[in-house]
């Protein structure tokens, strides 16, 4: 992926298409498909990464699964320390340090059954990511080239710390037992990486934005061995991801107005920063009108939440010579979204009321008030009159677009894995069932001309999005060619959700629709994307320990979500207006092979080489990857 970018792209797909699970916990938050999850190496037993061809069970991923497993404790006492640091010796630019400790053993002494894990992490660095090639900067604070230039070897101002905790307690109780666990990372770092933040290197480094990014995880196992040949899991987990982004100079959702409160900036702030007046920043160039000047910032203040609530059931039982399991489950997501140019709201009419000057402003907002300082829920008014304020301009009934986001995702599956005399089959069905909860325009060509008021959205220029249930079949083989050469075959069908930050939209998100041509509009009506993938291959074994694995694949992909133009009128039979937005408008194949050569013991180790080659063709590669080509070409429609 580009620079700065820790996504895994498996097998040409998106970095959003890989699931990631801790504990039988998914960690992806629905927002952006992305997770913030951080497992310390000490506290990690096992990792699986499964890239296609996964079992019905599996489900909300399109390229790839990384299962990750933390320890459990052992029957006898164990403490471990680890400390690691670049900027005790100063032996590199990052200034990296990391102390990690975990303690296991029996809750009890001499009690084997009840165990308890802790670990625990700490890291801080100078610079999280220092640049390859050092920084160079030639002109002085004056303007004037200087003869040698100033050099960074690292960002400046670029700190980064974070904190990582987990915790897992087992019980055994005869036939059952129990599992107990809880994760816990928390990450402040500076968004400083980009073309717009590069600008501030110079003279503004310590304004660059700072973000806060929180992960939370419990969960909660019991299962029960009925016999030698049937075992049952219920599952329960929660967790909660939170994101705050923000001046670095003003941490905090409260603070948003003084982000062009001039004299703030000027006299109280100790920073001695001069904005061109209330509600402005600071100029935006320097003297060579290239770098921007000292106190420069974005003014931009963001925050989201995406809580789960999740329970899973599964049985397996093996019945003769089929391996059967059946398992099904639901959770509940509560999502929110904020983002404001909060030094704009300095600039409004101080008398009125606060939550009159943030609505004047248009904030993006949902599962938030207008300022973002408190929550809503469910149950708030669907109607404020307010919002008919001239300065405001929208219809009350938006307001409804004010509570959280609360979709519903549920999964029913069936898995047989059967040997018949010389082959393996497994054969699997598994049901999706989507209720994202989202607002779809009824009539996209006419967005706003048909409901209460014929002159602004309201309420009823909108429909909640339709349920979608999918069904996705997943077919394996494998049988022996000779004793030493077994083949394989798979094919399966795979949905997810789109990233749901391109269908929820706030109560002012819509208005752009009124006053102007749309450069970002959403879109509540996306559908499920879609990847069917075949494979077929074959293990050849070179020896007692050692193995070669050849495997062809193909992926056909569909309804990816890419930004496209539409067409729309104010007033039916008025002027044809274009809006850019979101649309199910991406398509792809991949096709490749994968190679690797296993070593399974060679004296006290195993060894693994694995190489892959994919040819990925399509027409985007993230959700937005069109933007600027339909920008542009907006005149040849």
């Amino acid at each position: 992926g580009q620079e700065g970018n820790a996504t895994i792209n498996v097998r040409g797909g998106r970095g959003s298409e890989v699931l990631y699970i801790v504990d039988g916990v998914p960690q992806n938050n629905l927002y952006n498909r992305q997770t913030t999850a951080q497992v310390s190496n000490v506290a990690i037993d096992q990792i699986s990464f499964q890239v296609g061809g996964y079992e019905a069970k599996y489900g909300q991923a399109q390229s790839g699964i990384v299962n990750v497993t933390t320890k459990s404790g052992q029957p006898y006492y164990n403490v471990y320390f680890d400390l690691m640091s670049s900027d005790l010796l100063n032996t590199d630019p990052s200034g990296a340090n990391l102390y990690s400790g975990s303690l296991s053993g029996p809750i009890i002494p001499g009690i084997p059954e009840h165990t308890i894990f802790l670990s625990g992490e700490r890291g801080w660095y100078q610079d999280a990511d220092p640049p390859a090639v050092p920084i160079e900067i030639w002109t002085a604070g004056d303007g004037s080239v200087m003869d040698e230039p100033i050099v960074y070897d690292a960002i400046p101002n670029n700190p980064s710390d974070v904190w990582r905790f987990s915790g897992k307690i087992n019980s055994r109780f005869g036939e059952w037992n129990v599992q107990l666990g809880a994760l816990w990372n928390d990450r402040i770092s500076k968004n400083s990486k980009g073309t717009a933040p590069m600008r501030q290197y110079k003279n503004a480094s310590q304004f660059i934005e700072e973000q806060d990014e929180k992960n939370s995880s419990y969960s909660a196992r019991v299962s029960q061995t009925v016999s030698n040949n049937t075992f049952w899991n219920l599952n329960l987990g929660y967790r909660l991801f939170e994101y705050q982004r923000y001046n670095p100079i003003l941490k905090g959702v409260e603070n948003q107005i003084l982000y062009g409160d001039s004299l703030w900036w000027a006299d109280q702030s100790g920073m001695n920063v001069t904005l061109l007046g209330d509600g402005r920043r600071t100029e935006t160039v320097d003297e060579n009108g290239v770098f921007r000047p000292y106190g420069y910032a974005s003014g931009l203040f963001q925050q989201r939440e995406d809580m789960r609530i999740g329970a899973d059931f599964d049985l397996t039982s093996q019945l003769d010579n089929h391996l059967l399991e059946f398992g099904f489950g639901v959770e509940q997501h509560t999502i929110r979204g904020y983002g404001n140019f909060a030094y704009i709201v300095a600039g409004t009419d101080p008398s009125q009321p606060e939550y009159i000057r943030f609505a004047q402003n248009q904030p993006f907002v949902f599962g938030y008030d207008v300022t973002g300082k408190t929550k809503t829920s469910s149950d708030d008014p669907s109607s404020l009159d307010w919002f008919a304020d001239p300065s405001i301009g929208s219809h009350p009934s938006m307001a409804e677009f004010l509570t959280p986001r609360e979709p519903i995702l549920g999964y029913l599956y069936l898995q047989d894995r059967f040997e018949l005399q010389d082959i393996v089959l497994n054969l699997g069905i598994r049901m999706d069932y989507f209720d994202i909860k989202s607002h779809e325009l009824i009539n996209p060509e006419l967005p706003y001309a048909g409901g209460l008021d014929p002159n602004k959205f309201d309420i009823e220029d909108f429909k909640l999005k339709d349920v979608e249930v999918k069904f996705s079949p997943r077919i394996g083989i494998g049988f022996p060619v000779t004793e030493a050469t077994v083949f394989h075959a798979q094919y399966g069908t795979f949905f997810q959700t789109p990233e749901l930050n391109d269908m929820y939209a706030g109560p002012f998100d819509y208005n752009t629709y009124i006053t102007m041509s749309p450069q970002s509009s959403f879109n509540g009506g996306l559908t499920s994307e879609e990847t069917t993938q075949y494979e077929v291959g074959f293990r050849q074994l070179l020896g007692p320990n050692s193995a070669l694995n050849i495997t062809a694949f193909y992926k056909n992909t569909k309804s990816l979500v890419n930004v496209e133009v539409s067409q729309y009128q104010r007033t039916e039979g008025g002027e044809v207006i274009n809006a850019i937005g979101s649309q199910n408008a991406d398509f792809g194949t991949v096709k490749g092979f994968a190679f690797s050569f296993d070593v399974t013991r060679l004296s006290y180790f195993s060894a693994s080489v694995q190489y892959t080659l994919s040819f990925a063709d399509g027409t985007g590669s993230s959700t937005n990857s069109s933007q600027t080509a339909v920008f542009r070409n907006l005149d040849n429609l």
